[in-house]
């Protein structure tokens, strides 16, 4: 018999150009949602901290049943799960909306602006709440044209410190989807790069309630 090569082309997905995240789609996550409908205002995080994107997720492993001698009868096995983390440098305010649940606080009391000069000044709060959020996201490859695509992951973010910078740490689980459409992780690989254009996403644009809500990818 002869050996043949498992695939045509090699296809590596080496490097990494950036990670973009999208609105939920509209409706929720159903049997009949699409890939499209999950690639909606898309939103690059711009500056990811060198050497802080880490894999997490749990390998897959099996668990054994063994006979008295130690040989194995038979094995089970446990899926993996799809976890990673990054930190983002920018404390830019949709950022602090988006991955730490931060809300706008009317600030009218004088004082807070004589304490800056007179000048004038946004305040914005949080740590009152988990902020949990569910939306595809995506990293590509450092050429722009492959990709790792979670249509549905929940995220959180928590303030973090390090090398004299404060940053957005933001943990990452990729949930369960199997349609016919959507699965737990879709590679992505293209003819061509990632395109982007000008302009910006803001948090409400991404939670459905911007007025660039719909944006296509």
């Amino acid at each position: 018999m002869s050996i043949k090569n498992l695939g045509s082309a090699q296809q590596l997905l080496a490097g990494q150009g950036d990670i973009i995240i999208f609105s939920a789609p509209t409706g929720g996550y159903t049997s009949a949602t699409t890939i499209a409908q999950c690639m909606t205002n898309a939103a690059s995080l711009g500056q990811v901290v060198q050497d802080s994107t880490s894999w997490d997720g749990e390998e897959v492993s099996f668990d054994a049943l063994l006979d008295e001698q130690g040989d194995v009868i038979t094995s089970t096995a446990n899926n993996g799960t799809h976890e990673f983390s990054f930190d983002l440098a920018d404390l830019e305010p949709d950022f602090l909306k988006v991955f730490l649940g931060a809300e706008e606080i009317t600030a009218s009391e004088s004082g807070v602006s004589a304490v800056f000069g007179d000048g004038t000044v946004k305040v914005f709060g949080f740590g009152h709440k988990l902020p949990v959020k569910t939306r595809p996201i995506m990293i590509t490859n450092d050429e722009g044209d492959k990709a790792l695509f979670f249509p549905k992951a929940k995220m959180a973010g928590s303030l973090a410190w390090a090398d004299k910078l404060w940053r957005i740490h933001v943990v990452v689980t990729a949930e369960f989807m199997d349609t016919a459409t959507l699965k737990t992780v879709m590679p992505l690989f293209s003819t061509k790069e990632a395109s982007y254009t000008d302009g910006s996403v803001t948090a409400e644009d991404l939670d459905g309630n911007g007025s660039g809500s719909g944006a296509g990818a």
